[in-house]
């Protein structure tokens, strides 16, 4: 079974991360309804020819399969991407980057995300084994790890090596976490970290 991917905006949700980014001060940038609505159009139009080719790439890639029948990503004006309840904002990296080619490559992510989740990868012992011989890094870090190597296999299997290239530099700049949990995927190799799920 391949999950529906539902894109939805909620206005309730909406308010409330506008309201948190009013207390920080840092709303004056904040996208409006037309800006979300257009990226749910531009999001449902790409699924609509792509979506179903980048789940299966993730269920083939990680050996995993789906238990989910339906995955909700609901758009709100500006958020830091995250996979429970999934969200994603308008734009991305401090929301100077517009590109849907970028809005996707994260919503994989965040997808992948949930196929972990589902399949309680907290749970695979010889995965969980090999982070623990890591030694002490940061939670992100260990969480990324897994999520990274499907990822790059999904990159490998149904983006570019641009894109690909682009999401370590990005990630460079914007997360050391996430980026150290790049670097174990890239020195350890992405398929010899999957065969640790099973």
């Amino acid at each position: 079974m391949t999950p529906v991917i539902e894109f939805k905006y909620s206005d309730v949700y909406d308010k409330h991360w506008l309201e948190y980014f009013k207390l920080l001060k840092l709303d004056s940038n904040y996208p409006s309804k037309q800006d979300i609505f257009g990226r749910i159009e531009e999001a449902e139009t790409y699924w609509k020819n792509n979506g179903a080719k980048i789940l299966e790439s993730i269920s083939k890639q990680s050996g995993l399969e789906w238990k989910s029948e339906k995955i909700i990503v609901y758009l709100v004006g500006k958020a830091v991407p995250f996979s429970s309840p999934l969200t994603m904002s308008v734009w991305l990296n401090k929301m100077q980057d517009k590109t849907l080619r970028s809005w996707i490559n994260v919503l994989t992510h965040e997808i992948i995300h949930n196929i972990l989740v589902d399949n309680s990868w907290g749970k695979m012992m010889n995965l969980k084994n090999y982070l623990e011989s890591l030694g002490d890094i940061a939670k992100k870090t260990y969480v990324h790890i897994p999520v990274h190597a499907i990822h790059s296999l999904v990159y490998k299997d149904v983006f570019t090596d641009e894109d690909f290239l682009a999401d370590i530099e990005n990630t460079k700049n914007i997360d050391k976490d996430y980026f150290d949990a790049w670097s174990v995927v890239l020195e350890k190799g992405d398929k010899n970290i999957v065969e640790m799920f099973n």
